[in-house]
């Protein structure tokens, strides 16, 4: 397996250099612009993107899944529920 992760990676990693671009702008738009800290599931998001599309993470086989709240359509507490 060791071996076919090695042919794969640079695809893996060509689709997080493409996919951190525009989930970066879409958190820069949604958050920076309008002067609202980043949630922290959307900077560990870009983190892991990141990490992923500059070689630091050779361990990942598959892009995180994005947060629900990376457009800003959502917050982390409106999706968050509640017992009773």
């Amino acid at each position: 397996m060791q071996g076919a992760n090695i042919v794969a990676y640079p695809a893996l990693m060509a689709q997080a250099q493409s996919t951190y671009a525009a989930a970066n702008a879409s958190a820069s738009v949604a958050y920076t612009a309008k002067n609202v800290a980043i949630p922290d599931d959307v900077a560990a998001y870009l983190k892991a993107l990141l990490a992923i599309a500059n070689g630091t993470d050779i361990t990942s086989t598959a892009l995180p899944a994005a947060p629900a709240d990376l457009n800003g359509t959502t917050t982390a507490a409106s999706t968050a529920t509640t017992t009773t």
